[in-house]
């Protein structure tokens, strides 16, 4: 049920989408195969944030809420963090951590077998975020090192881009980084790959997500704002906008693979409708 259409994406991964609508129910679905899996009701009253992603080791794919329990007034903060695996089909709760999510709305980012967010453990501008991630398979979270940045950040966000972690670095309404970890780990790998100003678009540089590169390899896919699409050149240094016709004033932009992958799941018959849909197919 989507209630006026309010349905949010909280993680792609493998051709599987993990949605969500307003009233807390979560499902994975697979939008080539239309087939979907609800997942176990959890009612999270407090602000979290999501993740999606699969893990190797157990070919299994994990759902994460990391829930925030309190803290205010420079006080030190605490997130509860519970699981949902598509085997198992229920949550269960794993170890805490120490910090709580820098921006409510940004989910976990899926990268080298983890989930990745921008933690801080202070309510304090002046406190420096940490990029955390969570390995799927442990089901432990670990510290991920980050650039040498030039300037002082205001804003930091984290995205995947060619299957490598990145890092988008917002140095106010002036100048925004994009880094790149070629090699997953190595605090020496970060490398820019492009800086933009804002004369480089059209509105101001406050929200950048890396989508994909071309097929040459030479631009990047990136949504702006969560208004516009642009392509960087990442030769000639220069921003083109993408218009799509009949886009939507605002949306949000995930990459989904088309897959086969299957879902173990229990689902109402209405009429043999979904019968004769899954024999068209």
């Amino acid at each position: 049920m989507s209630y006026n259409h309010g349905v949010e994406i909280q993680g792609s991964c493998n051709g599987l989408l993990c949605i969500r609508n307003i009233v807390e129910d979560m499902a994975i679905w697979n939008p080539s195969t239309r087939k979907y899996q609800v997942l176990p009701f959890l009612n999270s009253c407090k602000g979290y944030v999501c993740g999606f992603g699969h893990d190797p080791i157990a070919d299994d794919y994990k759902v994460v809420k990391i829930i925030q329990l309190g803290g205010a007034d420079g006080k030190l903060l605490e997130s509860e963090v519970k699981v949902c695996s598509l085997k198992r089909n229920r949550w269960r709760k794993i170890q805490d951590i120490p910090c709580v999510s820098s921006f409510p709305v940004a989910n976990g980012v899926f990268a080298s077998g983890a989930l990745h967010w921008v933690l801080t453990q202070k309510l304090d501008l002046s406190e420096e975020n940490t990029i955390v991630a969570l390995d799927l398979a442990t089901e432990s979270f670990r510290e991920v090192p980050q650039p040498e940045y030039e300037r002082m950040i205001y804003q930091l966000n984290v995205g995947v881009l060619g299957g490598c972690l990145c890092v988008v670095a917002n140095h106010g309404d002036a100048r925004v980084d994009l880094w790149v970890m070629k090699e997953y780990g190595v605090k020496e790998s970060w490398t820019i790959l492009f800086s933009l100003v804002s004369e480089d678009v059209i509105g101001s540089l406050r929200f950048l997500k890396p989508l994909a590169y071309s097929r040459c390899g030479n631009q990047v896919l990136l949504e702006h704002d969560k208004i516009n699409l642009f392509w960087y050149d990442l030769e000639k240094k220069k921003a083109d906008d993408v218009w799509v016709p009949g886009m939507p004033f605002s949306y949000e932009t995930e990459v989904c693979l088309q897959s086969l992958v299957s879902l173990n799941v229990k689902r109402r018959q209405q009429n043999g409708e979904d019968n004769r849909d899954i024999k068209k197919m």
